[in-house]
């Protein structure tokens, strides 16, 4: 229950800038995906609520997710593996790469990227609700590889 108190005001801070009542179940949510640093499915959320014996269900949870996506202080994207993956706000990767070589991934942080998206639902008078860019690439390792060439096969 510490790590509940420990973001208290965090979590009551992104609460209430985002108008929603403050429950132990928001707070409780929002601390484990600030801990985190990274984005989570809701099964990751819940077995760190268990971790740290925070007792709330897993219709809980997924109640908690939508609420806080809807009211915007969470983001939420589909992973390609078609699950939803749920992370803070301002700790979003705008997406990802991954080498078709050998199969390393890495985020991409690059906000002028999410900027450009944003602005181009605004251009097209739509609203963004969620997004992943998954960019397919060669690893700079990769590339450097010298070429094998097969000779008389």
């Amino acid at each position: 229950m510490t790590n509940v108190l420990m973001t208290h005001s965090v979590g009551a801070g992104l609460l209430r800038q985002a108008g929603i009542r403050m429950t132990l179940a928001r707070l409780a949510v929002l601390n484990v995906l600030h801990e985190q640093k990274e984005a989570m499915t809701v099964e990751e959320i819940f077995n760190q609520l268990q971790h740290h014996n925070t007792p709330l269900s897993l219709g809980t949870v997924y109640g908690t997710l939508k609420h806080l996506h809807d009211a915007g202080v969470i983001y939420a994207h589909m992973e390609q593996g078609r699950k939803l993956l749920y992370s803070m706000q301002d700790e979003q990767p705008v997406g990802s790469m991954g080498c078709v070589t050998c199969g390393k991934k890495q985020s991409m942080d690059d906000k002028r990227i999410l900027r450009a998206v944003e602005q181009a639902c605004a251009d097209q008078g739509v609203k963004l609700e969620m997004y992943r860019l998954n960019v397919s690439v060669v690893c700079e390792e990769c590339v450097e590889q010298p070429k094998v060439r097969v000779v008389g096969g």
